[in-house]
């Protein structure tokens, strides 16, 4: 019966001495691997709280690993089990310094990694949020041809272009408010940004059909832009038109559909009657 006793008594200390001085020797180590001096400065994913928990730990482990072994060496028939206990102690000590830092570190980067994942649903649903905004404003100053629709629309885009540069709808829609506005020029300008962010995506991803015929629309657009803007100043037609055959030729490089119903087009009506031939190379 004493046997069995002493037995389970020895397991479950030597259970605890693995537990607490692993777990203390993992902890001091692996802050001491980090920061080499005392005091110990705060890293980002530690806190004060935390600190202060470890400390409590150390303590209470070094409380309770003396309070064994001193048990263990009052009785001289146990030497050896407390030799055997300490060595046990000493062993996973180590290795736990070893171990514990690595695993510490693993946990920490998962968490960065799942508060990384969490902050982007939350970026994508505030941008899905403003891109539904964006769209109805749009769509309202079309309906409505009110001034202060499509100007309320235009400045809402324009504050938020940044986080929509690559968008083909909403940069496609700046450029048709600023036509009904008749400012041609700052149309032009906001496709050629948007062209200039579509071709750093085609870049890097060449196999997106996507981009291309985006880059195709907005240069199909710009087109338009440039004829209609000639209408307005015949002094400038000229070159206005080799800016817009230009943008046509362009449009067929990243979308031949589209430049294929160019001569459809009403808005390049007046480029057809003058420039006839150049409708013929699109196809």
């Amino acid at each position: 019966m004493s046997t069995e006793k002493i037995d389970i008594e020895l397991l479950y200390k030597i259970c605890v001495v693995i537990i607490i001085t692993g777990g203390v020797g993992g902890i001091a180590g692996g802050l001491y691997n980090k920061h080499r001096n005392f005091p110990l400065a705060i890293e980002k994913g530690w806190d004060y709280v935390t600190y202060f928990f470890c400390g409590v730990v150390c303590s209470f482990g070094v409380a309770v690993l003396c309070t064994t072994i001193s048990s263990l060496l009052s009785n001289s028939g146990e030497n050896n089990k407390a030799l055997y206990l300490i060595g046990i102690s000493l062993l996973s000590g180590f290795f736990s310094m070893r171990l514990l830092p690595k695993i510490g570190d693993q946990l920490e980067t998962r968490l960065k990694l799942i508060e990384s994942q969490t902050a982007g649903v939350a970026k994508k649903a505030e941008e899905s949020i403003e891109y539904t905004k964006l769209l109805s404003f749009s769509d309202t100053a079309f309906s409505t041809k009110n001034p202060v629709d499509i100007e309320s629309a235009i400045v809402n885009i324009e504050n938020n272009i940044k986080m929509f540069a690559t968008d083909r709808t909403i940069n496609i829609y700046l450029g048709r408010l600023y036509r009904q506005q008749r400012k041609y020029n700052k149309a032009i300008y906001a496709l050629r940004e948007f062209i200039e962010h579509k071709q750093q995506q085609i870049k890097n991803y060449p196999g997106n059909n996507s981009d291309k015929e985006a880059c195709g629309a907005a240069y199909f657009n710009i087109a338009c832009y440039h004829v209609l803007k000639a209408a307005e100043a015949p002094s400038e037609e000229n070159r206005l038109f080799e800016e817009s055959i230009t943008a046509l030729r362009e449009t067929k490089k990243y979308n031949p559909m589209l430049a294929a119903s160019a001569s459809n087009d009403p808005d390049l009506a007046n480029l057809k009657a003058k420039k006839p031939e150049i409708f013929n190379e699109l196809i």
